[in-house]
């Protein structure tokens, strides 16, 4: 047998195994008349999904539901007030879930619901892999739709459209109210250059604002040098959104957070995210999901393009 092939099959075996315990596990301790939720994915995917907690409870005619998330969304979940309970999972017990309810086939029974884009496994080549397919994308792709559809909710559904920003203290917005926060990390986005940041910290500075940028000590976090650290929890985060002048960052999961608290938001997409290859005009703000999640006049989303990124920076500074 190859030697990579058997190591793959060692591998799935402990995960089927392990993601077997986790699964009875949470069926075990499912109360009568309560879903649970799987929500494997980025921060961004988990705030879609419970922005429709209420009317899932509704529709589905349940008394409960529990979210079963990453150990780092935990303290998301305090936002949504139709959660009734949480079960955290650190990142390979996620795996090991998602990889046994991919093969059984899981994907809403025994009142749990894996709450993403199922993922397929094959073998090719010799070789098993596993990956994630979206079958609605093709129809619409919007977010709210295919969440929806993930959720077996009736199209058009109530969601969620803001949750409660904690009113800053008088020190702390004095502080911060002519600072702006700076986001350059994302997961499941290219980043933007480096230097392009930087820039934009240094003309923030020229134009009198403190700068700062969101760093939680994340290995995948970039480092800027014109601008100061600032590593907070999500309650913080709340706090800040409305003492912050503004928040600029590229697009990701924190922005949903940010723009369910209807803070002043500047929304940056990577180059490559133009698939259509558009001709959009520099000054021309993009149309995003994120406006299906909340619509405010605070939001503003640009793509990023080398060709013009310093009349894009001095913008983005006009309209803070």
């Amino acid at each position: 047998m190859d030697r990579d092939f058997e190591r793959f099959i060692h591998n799935a075996t402990y995960s089927f195994v392990n993601g077997e315990k986790i699964y009875n596990m949470l069926s075990e301790n499912r109360s009568e008349n309560m879903d649970i939720l799987i929500c494997p994915a980025h921060l961004g995917d988990t705030i879609w999904i419970a922005i429709y907690a209420e009317t899932y409870k509704k529709q589905h005619n349940r008394e409960k539901l529990m979210f079963a998330v990453k150990d780092s969304q935990r303290e998301i979940m305090e936002f949504f007030g139709d959660i009734d309970e949480v079960a955290c999972l650190n990142f390979h017990e996620m795996q090991d879930l998602t990889f046994y309810i991919a093969f059984k086939g899981l994907w809403n029974a025994n009142g749990i619901r894996y709450a993403h884009f199922p993922i397929r496994i094959g073998i090719d080549s010799g070789k098993l892999f596993t990956s994630q397919y979206n079958p609605t994308a093709a129809v619409h792709g919007y977010m709210d739709e295919t969440r929806c559809e993930l959720l077996g909710l009736s199209e058009g559904s109530r969601k969620k459209e803001c949750i409660e920003a904690l009113c800053p203290d008088k020190e702390l917005y004095k502080k911060y109210q002519n600072a702006v926060m700076l986001m350059p990390t994302a997961i499941s986005l290219s980043l933007l250059p480096k230097a392009f940041w930087e820039t934009l910290a240094l003309l923030l500075k020229s134009r009198g604002y403190e700068v700062y940028y969101n760093y939680n000590d994340l290995p995948e976090e970039m480092v800027l040098e014109n601008a100061q650290p600032l590593k907070s929890s999500f309650c913080e985060m709340a706090g800040f959104a409305k003492a912050f002048r503004g928040f600029i960052g590229i697009r990701s999961g924190i922005c949903d957070f940010l723009a369910l608290l209807d803070a002043r938001l500047t929304v940056l997409y990577p180059e490559d995210t133009d698939y259509d290859k558009m001709s959009v005009d520099k000054n021309a703000p993009m149309s995003d999901n994120i406006f299906r999640l909340k619509n405010s006049d605070n939001i503003r989303c640009f793509l990023y393009r080398k060709a013009w990124e310093h009349e894009l920076a001095e913008k983005i500074i006009d309209i803070l």
